[in-house]
């Protein structure tokens, strides 16, 4: 299974990092999603684990944007 990258919102912590969950809501049963437990972001569903983590790892190319 793929490593999970930190939040790209809070950047997460050792004592609350992202995790993979199994969806409860009935829209999305039998999905998974990867979570952040200090800033409750939350990734796209997936039916598969490693999707829902390569959804959360994926990140914006920000070369050339004015922050």
């Amino acid at each position: 299974m793929p490593e999970l990258l930190p939040c790209p919102f809070c950047g997460g912590s050792e004592r609350y990092p992202a995790k993979i969950y199994a969806c409860e809501s009935p829209y999305h049963k039998n999905k998974f999603f990867v979570g952040c437990d200090n800033c409750a972001a939350q990734g796209q569903p997936s039916d598969k684990q490693d999707e829902a983590i390569s959804f959360w790892n994926t990140r914006a190319d920000l070369k050339g944007c004015d922050r």
